[in-house]
């Protein structure tokens, strides 16, 4: 088995490879460009983002496998292309008191819609401006916002209206020209969503200084969850008996029984919300 040890790292001669292993639990995002999916030899798995440190307790070795962005068109970019393709909407005088609304009384014709309207934007198209961390220390985001492309206006002449005619409309619905203007102003869509995230309760370390053979962050850690101590107990095939007396010595806490096969508590739990629109 061939590892990595600089893995998906900026400048790492192992970054554009599909799969790298890395020697270890102890697994760091900083300086890694993208999110990574990441397995130990237990068959935990756990999303990773950049800019974090993550741990596998008690793995072997971690699997990392990259989740690349989609090649679609970012937002921006369709924002510059419209303003390429409708020269009037770059152009703020003509979008004045000589333009006039599509879809408004006078009929000139359009849907009077945004090119691009909220049920148009994509994940991709929203920046995250706030953020939580997750169960598993990666990074949760709870608000993000997408801008929302103007209407771009028209001359009289292409919206094949008499510029007398239309600017008597104006004149006798102010507030109809007030709400056309607000229409070419970009717009800021900001979702929100809950993330619930309940930590494990941690007990002192019964591993603490262990000469055995686990990870040297597990024999330096003050505290793990008790699910966490389960699964090292399991990985040295220590005897339940000996678990017990060993966590009970050591937490001062007592248990009814022998720890089996399947943990029954629960390590931590997460709630990720849907996304909302704030008006």
């Amino acid at each position: 088995m061939k590892t990595s040890k600089t893995g998906y790292l900026r400048n790492s001669p192992d970054v554009n490879k599909p799969q790298n292993i890395i020697q270890g639990g102890d697994i760091t995002m900083k300086g890694v460009d993208f999110k990574v999916l990441g397995t130990d030899d237990r068959g935990y798995t756990k999303i990773m983002y950049p800019g974090y440190d993550y741990k596998f307790p008690s793995a072997k070795h971690v699997t990392e496998t990259p989740i690349k962005k989609t090649n679609m068109e970012s937002f921006k970019q369709k924002r510059a292309n419209l303003l390429n393709d409708n020269p009037i909407a770059s152009h703020g005088s003509w979008i004045s008191k000589h333009s006039i609304a599509a879809g408004s009384p006078v009929h000139m014709g359009g849907s009077g819609k945004s090119p691009l309207y909220q049920n148009d934007l994509r994940e991709g198209d929203y920046e995250v401006t706030k953020s939580t961390t997750g169960l598993g220390g990666e990074s949760i985001a709870t608000e993000r916002q997408a801008i929302i492309a103007g209407t771009p206006g028209r001359t009289y002449e292409e919206a094949g209206v008499d510029p007398t005619e239309a600017q008597a409309y104006w004149d006798a619905n102010p507030e109809k020209y007030e709400e056309y203007k607000a229409g070419q102003k970009d717009r800021t869509v900001t979702q929100t969503r809950t993330v619930d995230v309940e930590q494990p309760k941690l007990r002192k370390n019964i591993f603490r200084g262990y000469r055995g053979d686990i990870p040297d962050e597990i024999k330096q850690a003050d505290s793990l969850s008790y699910a966490d101590q389960v699964g090292i107990a399991k990985s040295l095939k220590m005897p339940p008996g000996v678990f017990k007396k060993q966590y009970e010595k050591v937490t001062g806490r007592t248990l009814k029984y022998n720890p089996k096969t399947k943990i029954t508590r629960s390590s931590g739990s997460q709630d990720v919300g849907d996304w909302t629109t704030v008006d």
